[in-house]
């Protein structure tokens, strides 16, 4: 599972380049990837670049 988020900041460009980091790591160990994970907003933005199923997750923060 591909996660990267930073919380509420979390651009199209943060997941594009988080993903891309854990594609490589997966590749030159041979493992697979199942799926990504993207706050709610961005499910669609990143399904038209995803060579994965894309999955939204409800972002839930809570202070301290």
């Amino acid at each position: 599972m591909s996660n990267p988020n930073l919380g509420g900041e979390t651009t199209l460009e943060d997941v594009k380049k988080g993903h891309g980091r854990l594609l490589e790591i997966l590749e030159r160990n041979g493992l697979p990837l199942a799926f990504l994970t993207v706050r709610g907003s961005l499910p669609e933005a990143a399904s038209a670049w995803a060579d994965c199923p894309v999955e939204a997750l409800a972002l839930r923060l809570s202070a301290g």
